[in-house]
């Protein structure tokens, strides 16, 4: 029975694991690809074109801007468009992948953003980012499966290990009373074969 609590763990948290990364690998790419659009949208058209894109992409009304998070920091550190207040001051100019709890602007708590920074030519610095709640709404409904799924064979387990002991006991009882008739000398007592 534990072999088998054992391996439904296994496979609960290989499933686990298998949708987290992805979950990661589709963040990762948006990002990258939202990135690679906005630098080079920087390098045909300009700071300002890169500005009102950022803008525009982080307005709410656009019906765009309710996952994606960017901004852009101006050459002296300034902030010029997005939807955070400051650059996080523990980004690096420029990161691959994080994952960091960050405040939105107008937001009244902080959220899971999945980020990556470049610098930019000019000097500026672009954080491109996403919400990644996405990814805890999974881990939460993983995590609510491996326990469903705990109980479940802990209960199948209990349910079992009462028939196995009732199965066992009426075997034992039933050898118990041929012995008994055999010792009081009844020798045609047989134990029920099934």
């Amino acid at each position: 029975m534990a072999a088998q609590l054992a391996l439904v763990a296994l496979v609960l948290f290989f499933v686990d694991r298998q949708s987290m990364a992805s979950m990661e690998a589709i963040e990762r790419q948006w990002i990258a690809d939202t990135q690679s659009e906005l630098v080079a949208l920087q390098q045909k058209r300009g700071t300002e074109a890169l500005r009102r894109e950022i803008v525009s992409r982080t307005s709410t009304s656009a019906g765009r801007g309710d996952q994606a998070v960017l901004l852009l920091i101006g050459p002296h550190g300034s902030p010029l468009a997005g939807n955070l207040a400051q650059w996080p001051p523990t980004i690096p100019a420029e990161t691959d992948w994080q994952i960091l709890s960050l405040f939105r602007t107008g937001a009244q708590q902080p959220s899971p953003v999945a980020l990556a920074t470049t610098p930019l030519p000019d000097g500026s610095r672009l954080l491109t980012g996403r919400v990644f709640d996405t990814a805890e709404s999974l881990r939460d409904i993983n995590r609510a499966g491996l326990i469903s799924a705990f109980a479940i064979a802990i209960v199948m387990a209990l349910l079992l290990s009462l028939l196995f002991s009732h199965l066992l006991s009426r075997r034992v009882s039933d050898s118990t009373e041929m012995i008994a008739a055999f010792r009081a000398g009844d020798y045609r007592a047989r134990a029920p074969i099934n």
